[in-house]
């Protein structure tokens, strides 16, 4: 064997084993993550079951879960929280309230794309080694993922929405995250219905996550 194809073995050797760290850290990153968003799923359902003592926490436990997650970081809801302190900052600019209504607006465009790319198309199967899945199995992995995506992006719109009246109004304490939405659900006659259906769509992406710890192509 001459030095050339040892050499060649060697650099094969060390790209398979770069790829097994990838996909390592990516399955332990999914499992994280399948925690923190099973964890949100149960404290907003807390909320939607009219647990008064479970509120509180969920206000302010959802807020350090989701914190690390786009467009998460959250306040309580209420006045003082990083969302309308920063958008008070921005409405002082020329032109403010157009650049939080254009975010507004953006995220809102952002949530609605990932409903139908994930919720409809359920392009996130594509990420699965389906052979290794039983048709039943995949068919719950497919539902659970569907419900957690679109219950996301519902929760998105929400905050969208929130920004864009809070640029409208010209009042930052209607600035929120996805957080701060959960909590404020409640308050709307209407929202308890949307609230279960995010909490048990969040709880829903959890499973989906740790499923897709477990079933996920090799990178």
């Amino acid at each position: 064997m001459d030095a050339g194809t040892d050499s060649n073995m060697a650099a094969r050797r060390r790209g398979s084993d770069d790829a097994d760290w990838r996909s390592t850290l990516a399955r332990a990153g999914l499992v994280a993550k399948g925690v923190l968003y099973g964890a949100l799923g149960v404290l907003a359902i807390n909320v939607a079951s009219g647990d008064a003592g479970s509120q509180s926490a969920s206000r302010q436990g959802a807020i350090e879960l989701v914190a690390s997650q786009p467009l998460g970081h959250s306040g309580s809801g209420g006045g003082g929280s990083p969302e309308d302190q920063a958008t008070a900052v921005i409405m002082g600019w020329p032109g403010g309230a157009w650049i939080v209504g254009i975010v507004g607006l953006l995220i809102v465009g952002v949530a609605l794309y990932g409903l139908h790319k994930h919720a409809v198309n359920k392009a996130f199967m594509r990420r699965l080694d389906r052979a290794a899945i039983g048709a039943d199995l995949e068919s719950v992995i497919e539902r659970a993922g569907q419900a957690g995506y679109a219950a996301r992006a519902i929760g998105a719109v929400i905050a969208g929405v929130m920004l864009v009246v809070a640029a409208v109004q010209h009042d930052p304490q209607e600035a929120v995250g996805l957080s701060g939405a959960l909590a404020a659900l409640p308050k709307e006659s209407w929202g308890h219905a949307i609230l279960w259906f995010i909490a048990l769509g969040l709880a829903l992406y959890g499973a989906f996550c740790f499923a897709e710890a477990r079933y996920r192509r090799a990178t």
